[in-house]
């Protein structure tokens, strides 16, 4: 190193790893810099070699199977610190750590707060600012069952897990602000570990010693994410979703859904708005959530990193930028999933496909079993490239034969509304558009429609007699031959245009089961959607309603001779039975 002045260092020896480092599109992708060093150090003492008393000591056989491996070659037995419940106060500032955590067994962090309660009402509630924490053998800083603590301006680098961990996931009122995490690492402790990653649990989970319970982890609001960056990760970057089950296994989904009132499925929604997150040079996932606000993505860039060597030492583990391992997997910015999504403000760069992978700044999960909200949002998005096949495609859905994408359930309902442009983006079949309403995107896959769009959602009783699952078919009355054919398991949710002009029947491919529903989603007021059921000529059967008004009975129906009695009932109340073709005729409404 040659220093010329105190505030500029010349790096004289070549560099392992390429870096771009600009500003480029409103997009900072200069390293970050942190100071790992303090006059106040904390190291714990380890081995120069892997103690056989450790249990996790050998030579994992593939290189990037450490998560399931669990072997190290170096010791991982480092010091720790606990908080515990009515400690006099905790401040720690300006101090280093190193080789501090246990990845020999769980519980045994560098920083962990342990069952402390509520402890925002200190007369100087708690904080942990202004450290560095390195080379830990397990995360960096952890908060379980604790509310109300402070983590601010901590530098954290070259960590085994998790390294900022809420571990149960209902913890509250803890501000992380300005922290910075570098090289974390997949462990052994929890397989879950990402950039950032919150996870809820399966269960109600007691906490240990008996104190504290969880139960609706999936249905509470996380306060505040805002201005927040991830870039140069692995398999994961901002991510909230998915369960750790009983056994440490990640399973999907956590269905989150934050409540007003936690627990009362009754209780309004309540919104969760992550705002100002940068997503840049990322493998696979970028960011993953339900409702982002004031974002920068950026795609592809020209620098390629070097792949890592294959060195079995305890050194960085550097990862590789998108395409190094597998060049055709599609590049994708925010990818819209199950639920409600709503993005605003957002922004996006570099999102030209070429000859080896498709792209699309706005895109869907691929793979998709599940299906899609129509009332996912895009509001305020900008672009910092033109729309075209040469220049790159602002939204992007393959279809089954492009790379990585197939035609599962949740594949063919792919679907969002654009305010601004006010258009609802569906998929290419003539099921879901109308030639007067929509015209089709080439580059996109897609077509945009100005239509209001719902879903009519079947589900079968599984625990009918009949367990066999039929196939669910789904036609357009004006176009009886374009349908649509679900085949999920006990459940298929159809997009269906509203409004009255087009109305749809459902066909069974198989036995019509003993008992389904039929969940008119996203239903307007004033935009219903008629329904004929096709059941056995001459069949008996019950009808019955939850909402808009509870009919449990029968009686509480009106039997009526005609489509047009059908479509004129004020509160959805009139239904028409054709014996002849074997037809009952509903209609969907709000009201």
């Amino acid at each position: 190193l040659n220093c010329t002045t105190d505030t500029l260092i010349n790096v004289v020896v070549p560099f392992r790893y390429t870096h771009f480092g600009e500003v480029e599109n409103r997009v900072d992708m200069r390293g970050e810099v942190g100071l790992l060093t303090r006059n106040i150090k904390i190291r714990g003492e380890t081995e120069s070699y892997c103690p056989v008393s450790n249990g996790n000591c050998g030579e994992c056989p593939v290189r990037w199977d450490q998560r399931t491996c669990g072997k190290y070659l170096y010791d991982t037995f480092g010091g720790h610190i606990k908080f515990l419940e009515g400690f006099e106060n905790v401040h720690i500032e300006g101090v280093e750590l190193e080789n501090m955590g246990q990845q020999t067994s769980p519980g045994k962090y560098p920083l962990h707060f342990h069952m402390c309660g509520d402890v925002s009402n200190y007369p100087s509630p708690p904080y942990i600012r202004d450290n560095s924490i390195h080379h830990s053998f397990a995360r960096c800083i952890t908060i379980h069952g604790t509310d109300g603590t402070l983590i601010k301006d901590n530098v954290a680098f070259d960590i085994l897990g998790h390294c900022y961990f809420l571990e149960d996931g209902g913890e509250k009122h803890n501000v992380f602000d300005g922290n910075l995490g570098a090289l974390i690492k997949a462990a052994r402790l929890i397989p879950s570990d990402k950039g950032i990653w919150f996870i809820y649990p399966r269960e109600p989970i007691m906490a240990s010693e008996g104190k504290g319970l969880m139960k609706y982890a999936n249905q509470t609001a996380i306060t505040l994410v805002d201005n927040n960056v991830v870039h140069s990760c692995g398999n994961g970057g901002f991510h909230i979703d998915d369960i750790l089950g009983p056994n440490n296994e990640i399973t999907p989904t956590a269905e989150y859904e934050a409540r007003e009132i936690p627990g009362d499925k009754d209780s309004p929604v309540q919104k969760v708005v992550i705002k100002r997150i940068t997503a840049q040079n990322r493998q696979f996932r970028k960011s993953e959530t339900e409702g982002i606000q004031n974002q920068d993505k950026i795609g592809t860039k020209a620098n390629k990193q070097k792949p890592p060597s294959h060195e079995k030492k305890r050194t960085p583990n550097m990862g590789v930028r998108p395409g190094a391992q597998e060049e055709q997997r599609p590049r994708q910015g925010l990818t819209i999933y199950t639920g409600t999504i709503c993005g605003e403000n957002l922004w996006f760069d570099g999102f030209k496909p070429n000859k080896n992978y498709s792209s699309g700044a706005i895109s869907f999960v691929t793979e998709q079993r599940y299906g899609m909200s129509v009332i996912s949002t895009m509001k305020n998005i900008g672009f910092g490239f033109d729309d075209s096949f040469n220049t790159g495609n602002r939204v992007f859905d393959g279809t089954e034969g492009d790379y990585g994408y197939t035609n599962y359930d949740g594949d063919k309902g792919s679907t969002f509304y654009w305010q601004e442009r006010d258009e609802q983006i569906v998929k290419p079949m003539p099921f879901y558009y109308t030639n007067k309403d929509c015209y089709m995107r080439e580059n996109w896959k897609m077509v945009a429609c100005k239509l209001i769009y719902g879903k009519l959602n079947v589900q079968i009783d599984k625990m009918g007699i009949d367990e066999r699952k039929p196939e669910l078919e789904m036609r357009r009355d004006d176009i009886p031959n374009d349908r649509e054919t679900l085949v999920g398991t006990l459940t298929g949710e159809f997009t269906v245009i509203l409004g009255g002009s087009y109305s749809y029947s459902l066909h069974w491919k198989g036995n019509i089961p003993k008992k389904f529903s039929i969940t008119g989603e996203a239903v307007q007021r004033s935009h219903t959607v008629r329904l004929a059921i096709c059941m056995p000529k001459n069949a008996t059967f019950d009808l019955w309603s939850e909402s808009p008004t509870n009919r449990s009975v029968m009686k509480d129906w009106k039997r009526v001779n005609t489509t047009t009695d059908v479509d004129g009932s004020s509160d959805g109340q009139n239904y028409m039975y054709d014996e002849y073709a074997g037809s009952v005729y509903v209609q969907l409404q709000n009201i």
